[in-house]
């Protein structure tokens, strides 16, 4: 009788091992993580021997990836990466810089992200953009969420000219669209990163190594 309990109880016991087993196969992803995903559509997107600089559809304005930087950047530090390219030789709408990010099993293009990327606090999902036009610089504060850019504070440096020539600067500044005073937009600007550290990237030069090492994960 106790040998007969015996065996019945171990055949519970490896019936049970086996279940376990079998549900962590199953609750194991299969497929690659978000992460790994994202920098596999970035690399297959920089191997292209070119890439709109507009949006998928405008053939017109076709860039050799060849002549690109890129960087993988996490604005919204949700442990997936954006990817930041730099094209010097770009001729589209005056800019050389493009974001892009993991969609639908993608690289897709962020709208409204052209200029310079100079600091990111990843904490607060804040980034700031530099850009410089027609003697007009404009810094902005802007914070990133489920893929979408949104501009919080600006500040306006533009020159005053007389005869031609320049004579004087002034700068305006802005706070979620409303002029503000420059004590009033710096108090805010604090407020807004807290003291934040920012991260620094890299941008590195598109090469098959440099695709390998960073992006490539199979």
């Amino acid at each position: 009788m106790r040998h007969k309990q015996k065996l019945i109880f171990k055949g519970l016991l490896i019936f049970n091992v086996i279940i376990v087993v079998l549900f962590q196969f199953k609750a194991t992803p299969q497929a690659a993580s978000m992460a790994t995903q994202a920098k596999n559509s970035y690399y297959r997107l920089l191997t292209q021997k070119y890439i709109s600089w507009t949006r998928p559809s405008d053939k017109n304005n076709m860039q050799p990836t060849a002549q690109m930087q890129f960087a993988l950047l996490d604005l919204d530090n949700d442990k997936v990466p954006e990817l930041y390219i730099y094209h010097k030789k770009a001729y589209g709408y005056q800019s050389h810089y493009r974001l892009f990010k993991y969609k639908n099993g993608k690289a897709e293009m962020v709208p409204n992200m052209a200029d310079k990327i100079t600091k990111i606090y990843p904490g607060k999902k804040i980034f700031t953009t530099y850009t410089s036009k027609m003697g007009t610089t404009i810094i902005s504060h802007n914070s990133y969420s489920n893929g979408k850019i949104k501009t919080i504070a600006q500040s306006y440096k533009y020159s005053i000219y007389k005869n031609q020539k320049v004579v004087s600067t002034k700068t305006t500044y802005y706070v979620k669209g409303k002029t503000v005073s420059k004590k009033v937009y710096n108090t805010y600007i604090r407020k807004l990163t807290n003291n934040a550290k920012n991260k620094s990237f890299k941008l590195l030069s598109n090469t098959i190594a440099n695709r390998k090492k960073y992006l490539s994960t199979v």
